[in-house]
């Protein structure tokens, strides 16, 4: 799967998470969101996380120089999205 197409499946996990925060009824507010939106964004952040770093230099973690260079990598810039997305939803 392309990571443009990802890229859109992850976005619209998040609407449809928050959607649910949002316009749910009491008590499947949290459920729903919890038990299946965060759960997708995670486990496709677990799948991509592996060989988004492949070949990465690891101390390019520790400058901002090196963090904006991973950026220039269309699948770490997917991962850091997906893992934006997830966490956004889950403070929520």
């Amino acid at each position: 799967m392309s990571p443009s197409t990802l890229f859109s499946f992850a976005s619209t996990v998040a609407f449809l998470g928050w959607l649910g925060l949002i316009f749910l009824p009491k008590p499947w507010r949290y459920r729903f969101p919890i038990a299946l939106c965060s759960p997708a964004l995670a486990l496709l952040y677990a799948v991509l996380i592996f060989p988004a770093l492949q070949g990465m230099d690891p101390m390019a973690f520790s400058t901002l120089e090196g963090v904006m260079s991973l950026q220039g990598n269309e699948l770490a810039a997917l991962v850091g999205w997906v893992h934006y997305l997830a966490f956004d939803l889950m403070v929520g």
